[in-house]
């Protein structure tokens, strides 16, 4: 959880890193729609950044059992619908640097970031930013934005 200050509001603002892209995804899929129709059901003052997780199958992973059949393609569907930046979660701790040159895991980073490259530029041209794109300043003061972007509003 990171605190900062909603810019637009101008008021304290807990941002929660959600854990199980892959792995809650069908937890997600029901959640999400019910937190962005219903925010009279949850606290004004908390919103969602992110979603984390770790794709099965890829090297820099480190072996992770995810109980998921999850596609890429769906996680960033449902991350696309409603904004929210994806956090990849690799850690291999036995990785060498020949294991960087892993052509799946860079490809999927490669996809990772044309995803937030376009999500965030459908978002400017609809003057709603990238949910998740601020975070605490290293002085803990206000949030400082990532990228120029500005947090996304409802």
């Amino acid at each position: 959880m990171i605190h900062a200050v909603d810019r637009k509001e101008n008021r304290p603002t807990a941002f929660f890193h959600l854990p199980g892209l892959f792995e809650f995804y069908e937890l997600y899929r029901q959640f999400l729609p019910l937190f962005y129709a219903h925010r009279e059901w949850f606290y004004d003052w908390c919103e969602i950044a992110t979603l984390y997780g770790a794709p099965e199958g890829y090297l820099w992973g480190g072996g992770r059992v995810e109980l998921s059949d999850t596609s890429l393609l769906d996680a960033l569907s449902l991350l696309r619908r409603f904004r929210l930046a994806p956090q990849i979660t690799f850690s291999n701790s036995l990785l060498t640097e020949e294991h960087l040159s892993d052509r799946a895991c860079n490809d999927l980073c490669r996809r990772l970031s044309a995803f937030a490259s376009e999500v965030s530029t459908q978002g400017e041209e609809a003057g709603q930013p990238l949910r998740g794109a601020e975070r605490s300043g290293k002085d803990g003061k206000a949030g400082q934005p990532l990228r120029g972007a500005e947090r996304g509003t409802k």
